[in-house]
């Protein structure tokens, strides 16, 4: 099974996340088909293993089957799930004392793997029932009107290609009725969608119907921004949306109001206490905002040192680092300690070694670390030079002017050895 050949591009769901999109994916479908999704902890490849609780109410009898859900996802390359890739189910259902294996993948499984899953089906002895939800089974799922929004969180490209085909674009609709319905009926008609998207439309019910604590959670956050009124409650509230809820409210937030969505989305990063829910906000506001430097530090500020690498390092912190050194490199302590090696001393390359981070809660960012300095040394101006090597540590902040090196050393001892 190719991807192309599907309406949903699976390739997506690897970008959700940090790799675990499908199994994200999986326990929100699995909950809201009454399976009771849960996680077992560590297993034996040091992950978390997805379980599902299935109870069958017959005429006679209950039954209960407890499924350990395994997640493949082959978009990338395409290829089906063989048996080396399933392992040994037979070993993993017991550990998990289980009685069902259900196998979810973004393509499809080997014929040799169904005749595994067929047999463990029909075994006498140890007989488990098993289950495929495939790529296809996957879409079908997801196209159904009651998981589109699942569509939209974890395939947003998909999504927005599938509801052009679907849907009627407004612009040619209007142009279509123009000469029936008159310039007058048209300009209500735009009014009229603005209206729809408008906050005071936005209902936790709606937004969020699969879980009562969290729509009236919703809902009170919603009340609180309509009056602009009680602020400090809503990174108490936060707590009681879940994490999928969370997002899907931010996106129809901001449809409504981008304005009353920044004041949320700042109020949950500077005040709410759960680290993960205060990055995926930095996030949200990252990707739909276009911030400048001074209002990511700002924010970013708020963050524990693991989220604030993960939001500033690569774009902005460490090649700050970098840059201030190769090309002002004299200015700092080290370059008396390196300029003495030879006649003619330059670095060339700054590579970070270990780099920690902490967030002064006033518009900058400090980070401290070791650095490996790249060096090259020349005793005549003709010759090519020899490269060496010299550890270092460095520390400083990030503001809104950009990133500033307090301190910056190297150790030489070895060219004297």
């Amino acid at each position: 099974m190719k991807n192309k050949k599907l309406l949903i591009d699976f390739r997506e769901i690897s970008e959700y996340h940090r790799g675990e999109g499908l199994e994200a994916l999986t326990r929100e479908l699995g909950k809201r088909l009454g399976l009771n999704p849960a996680w077992s902890g560590r297993g034996p490849d040091d992950g978390k293993d997805l379980l599902f609780t299935e109870i069958i109410n017959g005429q006679l009898a209950n039954v209960k089957i407890r499924w350990l859900v395994s997640c493949k996802d082959f978009s990338e390359s395409g290829r089906a799930v063989n048996e080396t890739d399933a392992g040994s189910i037979l070993d993993k259902v017991k550990q998990h004392n289980a009685n069902g294996f259900l196998l979810v993948t973004t393509t499809t499984v080997t014929s040799g793997l169904k005749k595994v899953l067929d047999g463990l089906n029909k075994g006498e002895i140890d007989r488990i029932r098993t289950h495929v939800w495939d790529g296809y089974s996957l879409q079908l799922r997801l196209l159904d009107s009651s998981n589109i929004d699942l569509l939209k969180i974890f395939f947003p490209n998909s999504y927005k290609r599938i509801k052009t085909i679907s849907t009627p674009n407004l612009v040619e609709l209007i142009d279509a009725l123009a000469d029936k319905i008159g310039i007058e009926s048209i300009v209500v008609l735009a009014q009229l969608k603005n209206y729809i998207s408008n906050l005071s439309l936005l209902s936790g019910y709606n937004i969020w119907p699969y879980d009562e604590q969290t729509a009236g959670a919703i809902e009170d956050t919603l009340d609180i921004l309509r009056k602009k009124v009680g602020f400090e409650e809503l990174a108490n509230l936060v707590n009681k949306i879940e994490f999928d809820a969370f997002i899907v409210f931010l996106d129809k937030l901001f449809d409504a109001d981008t304005d009353i969505c920044f004041t949320y989305i700042e109020q949950i990063i500077t005040e709410a206490t759960d680290s993960s829910v205060k990055l995926n906000a930095y996030q949200f506001f990252y990707d739909h905002y276009e911030p400048s430097l001074e209002d990511q530090v700002k924010l970013a500020s708020y963050l524990d040192g693991e989220s604030i690498e993960y939001v500033l390092a690569d774009n902005i912190i460490i090649p700050g680092i970098q840059d201030a050194i190769l090309l002002n490199y004299a200015e700092y302590d080290l370059w008396s300690d390196l300029d003495c090696l030879s006649s003619h001393t330059y670095i060339d390359e700054v590579h970070i070694e270990i780099i920690e981070f902490e967030g002064n809660l006033n518009g900058s960012v400090n980070f401290s670390g070791n650095w490996s300095l790249g060096v090259i040394l020349t005793y005549d101006k003709d010759e090519h030079g020899t490269d060496m090597s010299f550890p270092g540590c460095f520390s400083g902040y990030c503001d809104e002017d950009g990133v500033v090196i307090d301190s910056a050393t190297v150790d030489t001892s070895k060219f004297y050895e």
